[in-house]
């Protein structure tokens, strides 16, 4: 299953030149960081932060694990629920997606749904 971009053209950019000038920008070092905090509010308000995060990782670093709070779906306490995707779209290309077995299966429809990672 792919997750589909549902917010292309609404919350950031839809044309992919338009949105790579918003995020481009010049590695500032690699501080071999690998973990971080990084807002998901709308792209022209935390843009700053996530291009300073993305810019200084390590880059030895060949996936990412984004975990983002649930908005629209209750999960059960001390449950972090994950949808199976093979794929993400991304206004650039499919990224390969990846499953980690800790976590509770089946919430597809509440990731589907989730803004913070889109």
């Amino acid at each position: 299953m792919i997750r589909k971009l549902r917010f292309s053209g609404l919350w950031y950019p839809s044309d992919k030149d338009e949105l790579l000038k918003l995020v481009k920008t010049t590695p500032q070092n690699d501080n071999n960081s690998i973990l971080g905090v990084v807002p998901h509010a709308g792209l022209h308000y935390s843009a700053s932060l996530i291009k300073l995060f993305f810019t200084t990782l390590s880059s030895n670093i060949n996936k990412i694990l984004l975990l983002t709070p649930s908005h629209y779906y209750r999960l059960e306490e001390n449950t972090i629920g994950s949808g199976k995707f093979e794929k993400f779209e991304t206004p650039f290309n499919d990224i390969e997606g990846f499953n980690l077995s800790i976590f509770e299966k089946g919430y597809e429809k509440a990731t589907e749904r989730e803004h913070a990672v889109k």
